[in-house]
């Protein structure tokens, strides 16, 4: 904010999107050279503001980035997908190269593929529901176990328009798992917004978490 109030040139610009926050910088001067220095300048002044929040430039996004990181720590990931029924998947196979990191999904969008595939514990369904961290811990945990890849994710929760075993719509639990380190969190999360809106965050949040 105090760098957005001081500004006179370069310009900065925050445009707040779907998949995140754009900053837009814009300078005037007699030379290129001039221009690229001065914007190089508020650039670095910014990125010591948002630090880690930062993850790319341009048409970088935040799937690509995963991507690259999951490539240098040589490291493969699998889905188990409720409520995002593959989204997740979606969005990293459109990527060239994706096979060298991603082994696959399971859309586990019925209770019995969540007990029978991906062996939920019986009594955590009946006692907590499938839309509980303890379920999304689960499953993170059992698709990177089954499809035998470093880190594991998971997606359940409720997209609506009902609730679903007494929770809200837009209520949202993301499990994630690495193998190697044993390593285990579920983010729990409340979505605002229509089905398709509520499933695409959760995913969002889901590349955040694993960045």
């Amino acid at each position: 904010q105090h760098l957005i109030s001081s500004q006179q040139n370069p310009t900065i610009a925050p445009l707040a999107q779907n998949d995140g926050v754009t900053i837009r910088l814009t300078a005037k001067a007699d030379t290129k050279e001039q221009v690229e220095h001065m914007l190089e300048n508020t650039k670095q002044a910014i990125l010591q503001e948002v630090g880690h929040y930062f993850y790319g430039m341009n048409n970088d996004s935040l799937e690509e980035k995963v991507f690259q990181l999951l490539q240098q720590q040589n490291k493969s990931i699998s889905s188990a997908e409720s409520l995002t029924g593959g989204l997740f998947a979606n969005k990293l196979v459109s990527l060239n190269g994706t096979s060298s990191v991603y082994k696959g999904s399971v859309i586990c969008y019925d209770k019995n593929v969540k007990l029978h595939v991906l062996h939920v514990d019986e009594q955590v369904i009946e006692e907590e529901g499938t839309v509980s961290v303890a379920c999304a811990e689960q499953l993170a945990k059992n698709i990177a176990t089954t499809l035998d890849t470093s880190i594991g994710i998971s997606f359940t929760g409720v997209a609506g328009p009902d609730t679903l075993e007494g929770k809200d719509v837009g209520t949202v639990h993301i499990g994630l798992y690495d193998k190697e380190t044993n390593y285990s969190h579920v983010e729990s999360c409340f979505f605002p917004g229509d089905r398709m809106q509520i499933r695409s965050r959760s995913v969002l949040k889901g590349y955040e978490m694993l960045l």
